[in-house]
């Protein structure tokens, strides 16, 4: 697989590891993200975690039940939360379930 034979919107793969490694586009990643629960860190260090409920091109993100965190502790709980993509440093899909108040079951 030279160069030229790939699509101007896919990343060139070394031949030897074509086969074996699938190039995602981020949009995929939000496409396939709607509707779970994500963690998106902030640039001053906060930690959001709810379900994406959309991303726009500029990367601003929309987002329900959202949890913030600070030093992995819990210090504030949202319902609908809309930040700036600007201040996004990393973002991914995560397995953790909301958090549970404190003395509840």
């Amino acid at each position: 697989m030279s160069a030229k034979d790939v699509a101007p919107t896919e990343e060139a793969v070394p031949a030897a590891a074509a086969e074996a490694v699938i190039v995602s586009k981020p949009a995929n990643f939000v496409e396939e993200a709607v509707g779970k629960r994500v963690s998106v860190k902030l640039a001053h260090g906060s930690e959001y975690r709810g379900l994406l409920a959309c991303m726009d091109g500029l990367m601003n993100i929309t987002m329900q039940d959202t949890e913030e965190y600070r030093g992995g502790l819990l210090r504030k709980r949202y319902g609908d939360a809309f930040l700036r993509g600007n201040n996004a440093t990393d973002q991914h899909e995560t397995t953790q379930k909301k958090s549970q108040a404190p003395g509840s079951s």
